[in-house]
């Protein structure tokens, strides 16, 4: 049966190269921050927005933290190896 009203619009966007790093990087912080919450979650913690954002969404978070930093160079080796391809 066939959905009345849903209709979808498909943009194509083409960003630049600095607009693609900032977009690159929004997608990779917003998948840490889910798995890290993931993480959290099946270790017991409350699902609780406030105080799983508190701890997990902060100005330093990633920044500071070894395991982002590795996870992250590593997807910029694989993103210039499938450029180089």
């Amino acid at each position: 049966m066939k959905a009345k009203g849903v209709k979808a619009l498909k943009i194509k966007i083409r960003p630049t190269v600095q607009q693609r790093k900032i977009l690159d990087d929004w997608i990779n912080t917003s998948n840490y921050v889910y798995n890290k919450t993931v993480e959290e979650i099946n270790q017991g913690h409350a699902i609780n927005f406030i105080t799983l954002r508190d701890k997990l969404v902060t100005r330093n978070t990633k920044k500071n933290n070894a395991q982002y930093q590795e996870l992250t160079d590593q997807i910029k080796q694989l993103q210039q190896q499938k450029h180089a391809l």
